[in-house]
């Protein structure tokens, strides 16, 4: 049953034709309620509206919120933009529906899907003001089942270690391969490439590793990321291919093995610009890697990158590989293994792998400076220890109690991000209970916090949550990302958050009801470790689900209520 209401008011900004639809409405009597939509526009063209209207009743609840009217602007296919928070509303609904349906085809419970996916609605939409972009441009979220072999996987005890993850590393590089390597034969034979500039492979870590350096040794961050890093390609263009072939006598064969030899190169340097086009800019950081590769005439060779460059036509930031050639002596064919040595001398040296350079120094017999000595001159130099360090710390995470996580039993969820297109994926195991797709979407949390805190554009508030919870968790000063142990802690504490109850903005409070409703058995069964959160840290957690100005900020005295609860 509906009830019309007394007055609808639309106040017209342009010359439009729109219709206006009332279905139902909660009204006077408090016994009649609806869900359905109650308002519909009908317009020809592009326009700013303004939809107020006066009834006798109270309004449960409103997408957006009504604030005494809705000033949006309204398409003929159906997008609508509030004005108030610059929210597209229909991407916003899509995105929930969409990890609905993923989540329940994951094998969850319904209603852990529906109250789940309005979490990640409202978070996607925090994520796309503070990088000012369109919902539909934020870094997605996949949620999928487990697979026969992933479940197996688990049960043999080997998703907690680098087997799981090295697997997926290395098909992912086996992609790219197979990929460039198509690039390349075209270019061999001739072909008119589709695109002016051709994706090589995704930014490998030795090369995130050597930036960071490159930051730290021009005193810039020294927090850059490796893992939760933003995804940035390596591209090169069809002319640098052809450079290649052409006047450095590189086969295409050997080209085609560029992707994995700077996976994993010997060292990598600090380097000046490589033209004079980009000698006139100031923001170029160019480095140099030393691959395993030599030249017909013996020379190791080397690739030029500069990092973070914008293309023309592209959004976002990209690694632009500009060469691959022989080192030599200048003007000569001759091999020059002096200059490597002269850049670890002259304090360049960003990425270097110990085992390797030895191996290359004594192949030539020459000696290369130690460690020790470069570090002299660069503090920041890092290792392939760190590269393992770094591959460790991009493991996938997983849920599980706490006996679960000590004997491997019992698998739950699994959190990671994919390299190539950055999306979050959360895969749900058969063993999956209520309490962990939003443990899972807790580490998705963590890793949008990290991503938005290290970009050069971050506001001040999003770079003192994220030190918020880096003391919380206990980084170190000079550590970039978490360990599995804190990304834990921050799922839980999530969960601890949830619990409480407290939702950060009225859109919110029915899921947070909901949602408290089923953890709470969790936690008395002691499924769900305790974890003591201060109101500081709620109001993070507030602020990944709600704008700043609608956080209702319940926590006062929050940490003394948990220690007596506890």
């Amino acid at each position: 049953m509906g009830v019309e209401f007394e007055r609808i008011c639309c106040r017209r900004v342009a010359k439009f034709f729109v219709v206006i639809l009332v279905l139902a409405v909660l009204a006077g009597m408090a016994s009649i309620s609806t869900a359905k939509p109650a308002t519909y526009l009908y317009l020809e063209y592009p326009m700013d509206v303004t939809v107020s209207f006066s009834y006798n009743g109270k309004l449960c609840g409103t997408y957006p919120k009504y604030n005494d009217g809705w000033n949006i602007t309204a398409y003929p296919n159906g997008r609508i933009v509030n004005h108030a928070d610059r929210r597209d509303i229909e991407e916003a609904l899509q995105i929930r529906s969409k990890i609905e349906a993923m989540t329940i085809d994951a094998g969850a419970d319904t209603e852990v899907a529906i109250q789940g996916a309005e979490l990640w609605a409202e978070h996607v939409v925090v994520v796309a003001h503070e990088m000012n972009m369109p919902v539909k441009d934020t870094m997605g979220l996949i949620v999928q089942k487990a697979s026969g072999e992933l479940e197996e996987v688990a049960a043999n005890g080997e998703l907690n270690g680098l087997k799981q993850m090295g697997k997926q590393a290395e098909a992912n590089l086996s992609r790219d391969e197979a990929a460039f390597a198509q690039v390349v034969d075209s270019a061999a034979n001739g072909q008119k490439p589709a695109y002016i500039i051709e994706r090589m492979m995704t930014t490998p870590l030795a090369l995130f590793l050597a930036e960071w350096s490159y930051n730290a040794k021009n005193a810039e961050s020294l927090n850059k990321q490796t893992q939760n890093m933003t995804i940035r390609e390596i591209d090169v263009s069809y002319s640098v291919i052809k450079k290649m072939m052409n006047k450095h006598n590189l086969s295409p064969g050997d080209i085609k093995k560029l992707p994995r030899l700077l996976a994993d190169p010997i060292a990598v340097f600090e380097s000046s610009p490589f033209s004079q086009s980009a000698k006139k800019k100031s923001d170029i950081k160019p480095i140099v890697a030393m691959i395993e590769m030599r030249d017909n005439n013996g020379a190791t060779v080397i690739v030029p990158v500069y990092l973070e460059e914008d293309i023309q036509g592209k959004r976002g930031k990209y690694n632009i590989v500009t060469s691959a050639y022989g080192r030599t002596k200048s003007n000569t064919t001759t091999p020059n293994s002096q200059w490597f040595i002269n850049e670890a001398n002259a304090g360049r040296t960003l990425y270097i792998n110990n085992n390797k350079i030895s191996a290359w120094a004594n192949q030539l017999r020459v000696s290369f400076p130690s460690l020790a000595t470069m570090r002299r001159l660069n503090p920041n130099i890092t290792t392939e220890a760190d590269l393992v360090k770094a591959r460790d710390e991009n493991q996938s995470y997983y849920q599980g109690s706490e006996d679960d996580r000590h004997n491997n039993r019992a698998t739950r969820g699994m959190f990671h991000i994919d390299p190539e297109t950055g999306n979050r994926i959360i895969t749900l195991f058969k063993a999956n209970n209520r309490s962990t797709f939003v443990h899972e979407i807790g580490h998705a949390f963590l890793a949008d916090l990290h991503m938005m805190a290290e970009r050069e554009a971050a506001s001040e508030l999003v770079k003192r949550d994220w030190g918020t919870i880096r003391n919380w968790l206990g980084m170190s000063e000079d550590q970039r990302t978490p360990t599995r142990e804190q990304h834990e802690q921050f799922a839980d504490g999530f969960l601890n958050y949830l619990e409480n109850g407290y939702a950060p903005s009225k859109s919110l409070r029915g899921a947070f009801i909901r949602i408290k409703g089923w953890l709470r058995e969790f936690f008395a069964a002691d499924e769900i470790r305790r974890i003591l959160i201060s109101e500081e840290v709620s109001l993070v957690y507030d602020r990944l689900l709600a704008a700043p100005d609608e956080v209702l900020n319940n926590h006062a005295g929050i940490g003394q209520s948990y220690e007596a609860h506890q």
